[in-house]
């Protein structure tokens, strides 16, 4: 089985989502009504004007926050096996099922997530080019861990594996759909901040500095929604990659 492009990975991640919309919506929702009540709660709290100092306001992002990030995680997993399921054209799993099997998980995917991180990071800061090199390396952990069982570190060595011998090809096929969905992201986001603004009498992309609380609530709200529904076409173009790279030669060792 040949490789997809980039840009069959663009269309059929597209009616990936199109077809499975109501389905992958009650997952999106997993992590998108916490997020908006949460930027809600700190918009409103840092509007109170209470003379909290620099720590005391990230204390309190941390508070709002940390809980969304466990969330995040459980909805990333299940959204991935709903995502895949898409894919194959079986039965995407009800949200109960998807969850159950997203929670002993939750632990090995955070933890590959933060090696990951902290490998990034490293590279960063030695140069670029490793971090991009171990950025396609470990592009597939994710998908290892929750389709495939595999162990949070072996994850590391099954997605290298899919990628030595095509990195050229596996790159390419990564960022270019990436990009496209990246921009559709931006333009999305700046079209709502920018009507937005225009509610309150300037027509611009960007929210000022002293914007009024509830602009600056309601944009807040807008960036986590269109960032929540954008994140299965994301999860999309991983997992078609992974799936075709599989099914293209099997994972080497």
């Amino acid at each position: 089985m040949a490789l997809l492009g980039a840009a069959d990975i663009i269309d059929r991640s597209w009616e990936v989502v199109r077809r499975n919309l109501g389905r992958f919506l009650p997952i999106v929702g997993i992590f998108l009504v916490p997020s908006i009540a949460g930027t809600v709660a700190f918009e409103m709290l840092r509007g109170q004007n209470l003379g909290l100092g620099q720590w005391h306001e990230m204390v309190l992002a941390a508070a709002v926050y940390l809980p969304l990030v466990v969330l995040s995680i459980l909805q990333t997993i299940a959204l991935t096996r709903a995502v895949a399921a898409g894919i194959t054209g079986e039965p995407v799993p009800p949200l109960g099922a998807l969850l159950a099997a997203a929670l002993p998980l939750a632990i090995p995917v955070f933890l590959a997530s933060l090696a990951l991180g902290i490998l990034l990071l490293a590279g960063l800061v030695v140069l670029v080019v490793p971090m991009i090199i171990m950025a396609v390396w470990f592009a597939f952990i994710l998908q290892a861990i929750v389709l495939d069982r595999a162990s949070w570190i072996s994850a590391f060595g099954m997605s290298k594996s899919l990628v030595t011998g095509r990195f050229g090809p596996v790159f390419w096929r990564l960022v270019a759909p990436y990009v496209f969905w990246l921009l559709v992201t931006w333009v999305l986001t700046a079209l709502v901040v920018f009507l937005l603004n225009g509610a309150a009498g300037s027509f611009t992309v960007r929210l000022a500095a002293d914007a009024p609380l509830w602009l600056t609530i309601a944009a807040g709200i807008a960036t986590d929604a269109v960032g929540a529904l954008m994140a299965p076409f994301f999860l999309a173009v991983t997992t078609l990659l992974y799936l075709n790279l599989k099914a293209e030669s099997g994972p080497r060792a």
